[in-house]
């Protein structure tokens, strides 16, 4: 069995990797067949294409072919409430945190000690 453990959805003439409409049925449909025609049989989607929300909602409605990670930014107030929001999903697997913060918030855990600054940007805690 095959799961691709880094997948983002988003149209294809989208501006921008930030997708958060509703009309996000048609692109999971075409990223299913696309799965399909490879033998994919999950993956784990990863914020950049859609919001937490939309996250959320695709790994409900399709919890046999998506998991999903939170982006989760400390410095952002309504970042930090998804978390409190999203954790009845049990397809919900990890948390990514971004940015500045969340070095500052490793460090003041002392968890940054056996990692470099390079590799802290982004920390992906798997749930």
């Amino acid at each position: 069995m095959i799961i691709d453990g880094h997948m983002h959805i988003s149209s294809a003439d989208a501006d921008t990797c930030f997708y958060d409409g509703e009309d996000y049925g048609p692109l999971v449909e075409q990223t299913i067949r696309k799965m399909d025609e490879q033998a994919i049989r999950g993956a784990i989607l990863s914020p950049c294409g859609l919001s937490n929300r939309l996250i959320d909602r695709i790994t409900r409605e399709y919890p046999e072919r998506f998991k999903g990670l939170l982006w989760i930014h400390p410095e952002l107030p309504r970042s930090l409430e998804d978390i409190g929001r999203y954790q009845s999903n049990r397809n919900i697997v990890g948390i990514i945190l971004i940015g500045i913060g969340a070095v500052f918030l490793f460090q003041q855990l002392g968890l940054l000690k056996w990692m470099g600054w390079g590799t802290a940007w982004a920390i992906i805690l798997i749930l």
